[in-house]
């Protein structure tokens, strides 16, 4: 745990190097993500294991590919994405206009990276309606002024603080702090060897410690900005202070702390089930898929699935809940590493009475329900006469009725989609509220895809701050953005030969059904690393078998 005391060489080498930092050639950075990409491979595998033992996962454990594809083979995609960025920054073309008429951008699949390890998987941006702004331009600033932001990390998934320094570093060039969560404190050494570059340069540190250590980092004079990842609350207890004291201050508009703050904050985030024409082999892979949705990391991810938005009358209700339920009995319940678990919990218990299959607690949805934060997933239902007056609903449903915008799901068959029209249904996703949304995917998908923009939807504001105010991640370096949307095959490989999914696999590898996910993300971590032809051969094998 650090004394901030023993800080004051380290903020001195951080506002020097910030001074400069915005000066430092294109062909520098390069170099320095190239090193970085080097360290962060060799220091994969201890990564991996720490972040495990912090999680009380076993070496051996079914879930450890979670900690691969969360960890290290975020950071090198990230840095790769980076480079590309950096040396070619107008690489970005594949502009047009969505039905509602906003400026949009295809930013997957992108090379072979992505065909390889997310097969069917697309990716869009959408940005605001009043721009026309696109990728930037990207060139040394040297009147841009200098900065030192603190990034507060997460305790969940161990490449968020990372990826947020990258965003400050080489989008917004601010020179880095980083506090870990507690929780993730073991990581410190591990990190320290992985970004030994940017250590080097004096452009970020790392440093351990509680909330005690958070306070006083956030009121030293050398922060300039700080950017937090976690909960509604502790933003408020960065900006207004706690308890009578943060009422005061809101009210009055008095905030104790005025350096500009930038968060991703959590969500009740849903999911809409579209009524359809849904085989009993759909409802069972869609079952496994609401299940991960959920369960993933142990339900310890901000862009959970908290809530299923169903129709009242569909007859795949009730089997879809069934497979759901079969699928998250096979999962074992996890130790609830996150602080705070246990009383969330309760909360979201309540006076209801949840049925729990496996790992997973499921009961009926309540209004004003907050962030759980865990494995408890909640039923809502709306009633409508067909699937588009449905999702139209669900929609609405979701904007007004459910705390925070960072990521929303639409699970829904081809032949409905087709029903509704392309145009009619890019139409809806525009009215849907959230900074990231997959259609047939989790947004966890958006969140692995760092090439665009993470963050909730735009307008919040410091009183109501939801679920935060800017974005992260953007290795792309876009201006402008409203919203990311990914689509992922509805069938799974072979069910998808007859339809026209482009799917390659039977069970995506972050499925917490799949069986091979671990070996799946450790060979695509290795394949980051070094492209070998035996590697892809033996990944190949593994994710038939998943």
């Amino acid at each position: 745990m650090t004394d901030i005391d023993t800080l004051a060489s380290d903020f001195a080498a951080l506002t020097t190097a910030g001074r400069h930092w915005p000066n430092v050639p294109v062909a520098e950075r390069v170099a320095l993500l190239r090193a970085t990409r080097k360290t962060v491979a060799a220091a994969a595998d201890e990564w991996v294991a720490v972040a495990a033992r912090a999680k009380s996962l076993a070496q051996t454990s079914p879930y450890l590919g979670e900690e691969w594809v969360s960890g290290p083979y975020a950071l090198l995609s990230a840095c790769d994405d980076l480079i590309a960025t950096l040396q070619a920054p107008a690489r970005f073309s594949a502009f047009d206009r969505t039905a509602s008429g906003q400026l949009r951008l295809k930013m997957a699949p992108m090379g072979l990276r992505d065909r390889l390890f997310l097969p069917g998987i697309q990716g869009e941006v959408w940005f605001s309606r009043d721009t026309e702004q696109s990728a930037t331009r990207y060139k040394v600033d040297p009147d841009r002024a200098g900065r030192v932001a603190l990034i507060l990390g997460a305790g969940n998934i161990t490449s968020i603080a990372p990826l947020d320094a990258f965003h400050k570093l080489f989008h917004e060039d601010q020179v880095c702090l980083i506090k870990l969560n507690p929780v993730l404190g073991d990581l410190a050494p591990i990190f320290a060897r992985a970004f030994q570059a940017l250590i080097d340069a004096d452009v970020m540190r790392i440093v351990t410690g509680g909330a005690d250590l958070g306070q006083k980092l956030c009121d030293h004079t050398d922060i300039d900005e700080i950017h937090v990842t976690g909960s509604g609350a502790t933003y408020d207890a960065i900006v207004w202070g706690q308890g009578e004291e943060a009422d005061k201050n809101k009210a009055a508009g008095t905030p104790i702390r005025t350096k500009p703050v930038t968060a991703e904050l959590g969500a009740v985030c849903p999911t809409i089930v579209v009524p359809g024409p849904w085989s009993e082999a759909d409802l069972k892979f869609q079952g496994e898929h609401l299940a991960t949705q959920k369960l993933f990391n142990g339900g310890f991810n901000c862009v959970s699935s908290q809530v299923v938005i169903l129709p009242r009358d569909w007859s795949g209700r009730d089997p879809l809940l069934a497979a759901t339920r079969r699928a998250a009995s096979g999962i074992a319940p996890r130790a609830a590493y996150y602080p705070g678990t246990a009383r969330r919990l309760d909360a979201w218990r309540g006076a209801r009475q949840p049925q729990k299959s496996g790992a997973l607690e499921i009961a009926a949805w309540c209004e004003g329900e907050e962030e759980v934060f865990g494995p408890a997933l909640s039923l809502a239902e709306v009633n409508a006469r067909d699937p588009e007056a449905f999702l139209e609903a669900a929609i609405g449903f979701a904007n007004t009725k459910l705390y925070g915008s960072l990521g929303a799901c639409i699970l829904i068959h081809p032949a409905t989609l087709r029903q509704i029209g392309r145009t009619r249904f890019e139409t809806l996703l525009g009215q849907l509220h959230y900074g990231a949304i997959s259609v047939n995917g989790w947004t966890g998908i958006n969140f692995l895809l760092t090439r665009m923009p993470w963050g909730a939807y735009p307008g919040h504001s410091r009183e109501d701050v939801q679920s935060g105010i800017g974005t992260v991640h953007n290795t792309a370096m876009l201006a402008g953005v409203e919203k990311t949307v990914t689509y992922a095959p509805f069938r799974p490989y072979p069910r998808s030969l007859f339809s026209r999914d482009p799917a390659f696999l039977p069970r995506p590898p972050w499925f917490v059904t799949n069986k091979t996910g671990t070996e799946s993300f450790r060979l695509m971590t290795r394949l980051l690393i070094r492209p070998r032809l035996g590697t892809l051969l033996r990944l190949l094998v593994a994710s038939l078998k998943g």
